[in-house]
């Protein structure tokens, strides 16, 4: 059933009378940044909000996060509204008066103003709830940034519980002019999962042009790729694969070539899995052996030197955790 256009008109008028306070929302959450499954004050503020507009609050799925519905006064089906509420682990280099107040941690992929803006469309959408048709459930995924949240949310049943007919949602872009609505066909804001097929298929060229137009790629260049063992990294993932094209395109983008993998082991780092001509290449860039790559590549030379400067290395555990 479509929404009448005076319900519609009603709708437009209430939002644009919560400006002020869906800028002041947006602020209150860019002062107060918080890294993926650590949403714990952005979620109690969310909640406290969709309680007080008059939504109820849902089972949420994750740990943080919320899930609130609305039930609209007549028949209808379900539909989603989704926002993501984390922040990235980068250090905020303006000075507002909102500006981050946590070291190394900012908005800068623009959550706060998703959660600020879908908090006043809750609030909007309740207002006039009578005259809506079908139902409505509000979503606020945490852990998007790491590629996990929404993942995490759909394991728990979410989709599953409320079987939504649509589901929408909105990211903020600083390349389109204010008050303009862009959308395309196929994919889009999907980045990180593109970057990782990029990099699995050996497409310099695409890696290239996804760190160009995604900062939010370029601040996580360093990050674990999903869906890869021992907590690899796309630099570790192009060296495995030799690929030398892949690898001086993220040297371009300020990825660490030292950067070890994160495994509860200790990690591996780029000259723990390749071959003699790869190490050479890589240690051109500025890779740097360790007693485990050194007596691996058979740098026996360089060996004596790392143990003679720290006989301690030799006690040292690579990354499979042995010595």
């Amino acid at each position: 059933m479509p929404v009448p256009q005076s319900v519609k008109e009603v709708l437009l008028a209430d939002l644009g009378r919560r400006t002020d306070e869906m800028v002041d929302v947006r602020r209150a959450l860019h002062a107060a940044p918080e890294l993926s499954f650590e949403e714990v004050a952005t979620t109690a503020l969310v909640r406290q909000r969709l309680v007080g507009a008059g939504l109820t609050l849902e089972p949420c799925p994750t740990a943080t996060g919320a899930v609130a519905t609305l039930q609209g006064g007549t028949a209808g089906p379900t539909v989603l509204l989704r926002a993501d509420i984390d922040a990235l682990p980068l250090q905020e280099p303006s000075g507002p008066a909102y500006a981050s107040r946590v070291e190394g941690v900012m908005h800068a992929c623009g959550h706060d103003a998703h959660t600020a803006v879908l908090l006043s469309v809750a609030a909007s959408l309740a207002a006039c709830a009578r005259e809506l048709p079908g139902r409505y459930v509000f979503v606020f995924q945490p852990g998007e940034e790491r590629i996990a949240g929404a993942r995490a949310m759909v394991e728990g049943g979410l989709l599953d519980r409320f079987d939504p007919a649509a589901a929408l949602g909105v990211h903020v872009i600083s390349a389109i002019p204010v008050g303009m609505v862009a959308a395309r066909p196929g994919l889009d804001m999907a980045g990180a999962e593109a970057l990782r097929v990029a990099v699995c298929d050996g497409d310099a060229e695409r890696v290239r042009e996804l760190l160009r137009t995604h900062a939010e790629l370029r601040a996580r260049i360093d990050a674990p790729l999903e869906g890869y063992g021992f907590g690899q990294h796309a630099m570790f993932a192009a060296v495995q694969r030799s690929d030398r094209a892949t690898v001086d395109v993220l040297l371009q983008f300020g990825a660490d070539i030292g950067k070890r993998t994160e495994w509860w082991a200790g990690g591996f780092g780029v000259l723990d899995d390749c071959d003699p001509a790869m190490a050479e290449f890589l240690l051109e860039r500025g890779a740097a052996l360790d007693a485990h790559s050194a007596a691996r590549l058979g740098r026996m030379d360089s060996l004596q030197a790392i143990v003679a400067a720290d006989p301690r290395v030799v006690r040292a555990r690579g990354g499979d955790g042995r010595t």
